[in-house]
């Protein structure tokens, strides 16, 4: 697609390639982007014919940085006009003040947040606009002036107009303070307030006058009031210091609201001469943290004190957590459970069952059309601890990772042997179904459908309804709501069986109306099944009916306080829609930087179009989650999902769904926030981790972890082959109780121990120990302290097998013991002979003398003449080559270079010997691997060889100039 030559041109300057794609990810869709990692080429670039609107500007670079790079733009009249922004991790206020100095209009900080990247680079581009404008028309200006000085009407028409410019540009940004979500307020030295901006009433309710002349603590928190006047004195302490901190503040309803205040002294500035105050209302994002605090600690409660038992399994059926209530269920240990394997806690005929199911059940995982929120019902006979058998129902549903993939099993056992064996456990089951109606505060039902009558109602219908139980049982359920709410709910449930669904699948949960025994009238929200006879029909409705008086009051709370919030909602962080019947009918902002379309192109697109915004694998997942809670079902409220944005990239999306009734019609609300960074993160850390255990489990070495005081957490596989231990034998046990370690050693091996968990360093170590087999096997042991991310302390372990290393040992020392006999014996006998060996050496170097001699006459007069000649031939660069390593090689002959490095350094290989001569030659690497047909790399190990066997490897000797100090 060809780019939009209209669109203002930014230069990114920046030699980190992560913040360059983070900038271009965020500025593209609205401008031109060039990019440079120099700040030599970005003052070429800036001269050049594509010259940039505006620069963003690293301060740290290789070479020229950025301060250098600024300085130089401004001393140039073709680039001084161009608006810098310094990108910078650095926070120091000196850092920023040097940066204005030298003419930069702004700073960014890293990380960047897109909102703020935007809003800046927007901003100055529209001040770097103005300003053009005005200096061409002040240039305009004096032209004419000095064309024609005498028109004086002109010249005040022409200052007119460039008064009215100003004008409305301070229109302008008056406009964008008023309208900002931020409210904006300077106090003097004092505390009190000397300027607030409109939109102070966004978020406190409070209009300036009502707060200018007053104290800017009168309103604070009593809890925080102690904090805010410190804050407040360091920022007077301290001119030019800016300061951020979070405090509650009274709004004009009396209510507390959470508020960030960001401060900075500008006494000194005579426009300001005082302290600025930005405000934002952070109440939301605080009582979404304490919700989200809260929800996590009322599920942890849940799962620890429920009745039945809760686990989980990973998918290869190994148990990875365990409620409490197992030791009631079964007499196991929650401990001891998890170490226990599944064929022996359930019979060989529920062992089969469960795999058939789960087999069933990832097969169906494969075809990507299964219902990723099914689940699966099953009757088990497990064992207890004391070997007695007991059934349980266990209710199975998959647990799954962000990107939906099945990654363990999620279960709940609920005990039935007694229902199962006699009808006395039931009645005995239906009494604890009585004691816990009479203790929940809901209203529990059933009403049989040939009578309309109820025939059971829990006593909780006095508190909730007024009504005893008695005086409700003589009542019918049509009597006890309103009129209008309840032919609702049966056009509901009608137009439900009209498209075909059974009553059996129709779980209802509808809202009504409901009348309070003193005639007051309440909203409930009442969820209801049928029970089936025998004959497959319905024969009761079981229901619970839940009090939402408050729920619905407050939903019309917000539906009237919409105008009212809708500029927040616009200039959220989070991405905000409404969908109805497939169709987009509000989108903010944010949503459309996401997804790259513009709002009008969102509201215009078809339902089609809206669904193919969704990625195809997740189409499924989300639109029939959106039809299930139109349709009065109660799926997931938040799960994550991709989205294809306009220019063909994913992104991924966490979504939180609600039901709202809009424009008088039930509609979808979504709140978008985009997390794919975090997605991208969380895989790399997957893969990270499978990297490490596949190394962890693969090593050639025995690799165990264990508590500071020694108990065995985790050993690799290799510890079988080691130890003959399996891992799961060795770990819970302490290292000193594993039969591994000799009686003898077990004391000094503990002090050993003790000393590396004080984070001494200890050397490795070799033992003598035992294998399962109770055969023996020498180990080395190289230990040291490990601390984790949360200051927990273990001791990792290598333990590597020496067994044949001793064995050699061994058997060399006898070896050893026999070679020094028969030395003993041959040295007499060598002494006789060196006497004879000493005189025919006389007589051979004499003869070797001779022959060296004729076979250096030889080639000189016989060989060395017509290579010569040969070279005065036409020869190509390969031939020429080969001719000179004759000529060298036979020079070689009869020199004394060679036997001089052989006698020296008798350990050099030939090779070595053959380029240490070349290297003497002046030959560089590439020369001699050419000539001798081998690698650079090879080269260059024979020359770190010969240093090595010279003994001038860590000395700064050149090696030509060491080889040429030898004799030729």
């Amino acid at each position: 697609m060809a780019e939009d030559i209209t669109k203002q041109k930014i230069l990114i300057v920046d030699d980190t390639p992560d913040n360059i794609k983070v900038l271009i990810s965020i500025l593209r869709p609205d401008y031109r982007i060039t990019v440079t990692t120099s700040g030599k080429e970005a003052i070429d670039i800036a001269v050049s014919k594509n010259k940039p609107d505006i620069i963003l500007l690293d301060i740290i670079m290789p070479g020229m940085d950025g301060y250098d790079c600024c300085r130089a733009l401004k001393s140039n009249p073709a680039t001084e006009s161009i608006p810098i922004i310094f990108i910078t991790a650095d926070l120091e206020l000196s850092s920023e003040i040097k940066g204005l100095a030298l003419g930069a209009v702004d700073y960014i900080t890293k990380p960047f947040a897109p909102d703020i990247v935007k809003a800046r680079v927007k901003t100055h581009l529209e001040l770097a606009g103005f300003r053009a404008s005005l200096e061409k028309k002040v240039a305009d200006r004096t032209l004419r002036l000095e064309q024609a000085n005498q028109q004086l009407e002109l010249e005040k028409a022409e200052k007119k107009e460039a008064y009215d410019i100003l004008e409305n540009n301070e229109r302008i940004f008056r406009s964008l303070i008023e309208h900002s979500s931020f409210a904006y307020d300077i106090i003097d030295l004092e505390g009190n307030v000397v300027y607030a901006s409109p939109s102070l009433n966004k978020i406190f309710g409070l209009r300036p006058e009502e707060i200018i002349g007053k104290s800017v603590f009168d309103r604070i928190h009593p809890e925080d009031i102690d904090f805010a006047l410190k804050s407040f004195a360091e920022l007077v302490d301290n001119p030019d210091q800016a300061k951020t901190i979070e405090i509650r503040y009274k709004h004009k309803d009396r209510s507390w609201r959470n508020i960030e205040v960001s401060g900075v002294n500008m006494a000194d500035n005579p426009a300001v001469k005082g302290i600025a105050l930005t405000s934002h209302d952070i109440t939301e994002k605080k009582q979404a943290e304490i919700a989200l605090l809260e929800s996590e600690a009322k599920y942890r409660l849940l799962a620890e004190n429920a009745s039945d038992l809760i686990w989980t399994r990973d998918l290869d059926f190994k148990t990875t957590f365990v409620s409490p209530s197992v030791e009631r269920l079964t007499g196991y240990t929650p401990e001891e459970y998890l170490k226990t394997n599944i064929e022996d806690l359930l019979t060989p005929a529920s062992l089969k069952l469960a795999a058939t199911i789960l087999a069933d059940e990832l097969a169906k995982e494969e075809t990507g059309n299964a219902d990723p929120d099914r689940s699966v019902t099953m009757e088990v006979e497990s064992y207890n601890k004391d070997g007695t058998h007991r059934w349980t129902e266990v209710v199975v549903s998959f647990m799954r990772d962000k990107a939906g993939q099945a990654t363990g099993v999620l279960g709940m056992s609920r005990d039935i042997t007694d229902r199962k064996e006699t009808e006395e456990k039931l009645k005995r089951s239906e009494e604890i179904f009585d004691a816990i109606s009479k203790n929940v505060k809901d209203v529990l039902w059933i009403i049989d459908l040939n009578t309309e009558s109820f025939t059971y109602i829990s006593p909780s219908v006095e508190e909730s309804w007024g009504w005893t139980v008695e005086e409700a049982l003589k009542l019918q359920y049509e009597d006890m709501v309103t009129p209008e709410t309840l032919n609702r709910a049966i056009k509901n449930v009608t137009e439900k069986l009209s498209q075909g669904r059974s009553e059996k699948d129709i779980s209802r949960a509808l809202e009504f109306e409901h009348y309070h025994k003193d005639g007051s009238t309440f909203w409930v929200e009442s969820k209801s099944s049928f029970i089936l006879g025998s004959d497959g029909k319905p024969m009761l409705v079981a229901g619970i009916t839940r009090d939402i008086t408050d729920r619905k009051k407050a939903e019309a709370a917000l539906l009237e306080s919409e105008v009212k919030y809708r500029t927040l909602v616009e200039n959220s962080l989070q991405g905000v829609v409404i969908i109805q019947d497939l169709n987009l009918m509000f989108a903010n902002r944010t949503v459309t930087e996401i997804t790259g379309y513009s709002v009008e192109e969102l509201r215009d697109f078809p339902p089609e179009t809206i669904i193919e915004l969704v990625h195809p694998d997740d189409q499924k997942t989300v639109w029939g989650r959106l039809k299930d809670r139109l349709a009065g079902e109660s799926p997931p409220t938040n799960y994550t999902f991709r989205v294809l944005r306009k220019n063909g990239s994913i992104a991924w999306i966490e979504v939180f769904v609600s039901m709202i009734e809009y424009m008088g019609c039930p509609a979808i609300q979504a709140t978008l926030l985009d997390v794919t960074n975090r997605i991208e993160s969380e895989k790399a850390l997957r893969d990270s981790e499978e990297q490490f255990r596949l190394i962890f489990e693969n090593v050639n070495d025995e690799i165990i972890y264990t508590t500071v005081d020694g108990t065995i957490l985790k050993v690799n596989q290799k510890a079988k082959s080691i130890s003959g231990y399996t891992p799961e034998e060795l770990i819970g046990k302490k290292f000193y109780n594993s039969n591994l370690i000799k009686p003898e050693d077990i004391e000094n091996s503990i002090k050993i121990f003790k000393d590396i968990a004080a984070g001494k360093f200890v050397p490795p170590m070799e033992f003598e120990a035992f294998r399962k087999d109770k055969s023996r096997v020498f180990i080395e042991v190289n230990s040291r302290l490990i601390t984790g991310k949360d200051d927990t302390k273990g001791i990792l372990s290598i333990i590597r097998d020496i067994t044949e290393r001793k064995v050699a040992d061994e058997q060399l020392q006898e070896y050893r013991f026999h070679l020094e006999a028969l030395v003993k014996e041959r040295t007499a006998s060598l002494e006789e002979a060196n006497t004879a060996l000493k005189t025919l050496l006389k007589q051979g170097n004499k003869f070797q003398t001779d022959i060296e001699k004729k076979i250096q006459y030889n080639i000189k007069k016989l060989v060395t003449p017509y290579l010569s000649k040969l070279k005065k031939t036409r020869l190509d660069p390969r031939q020429e080559g080969f001719i000179n390593i004759m000529e060298e090689n036979l020079f070689n002959i009869t020199s004394a270079f060679e036997y001089s490095l052989s006698t020296s350094f008798e350990n050099l290989t030939p090779g070595e010997i053959q380029v240490a001569n070349l290297i003497k030659q002046g030959k560089t690497t590439k020369e001699i691997a050419d000539i001798l047909n081998l690698s650079r790399y090879t080269i260059n190990a024979h020359r770190a060889n010969i240093r090595k066997k010279m003994h001038i490897t860590n000395q700064k000797t050149n090696l030509r100039s060491f080889l040429m100090s030898y004799p030729d």
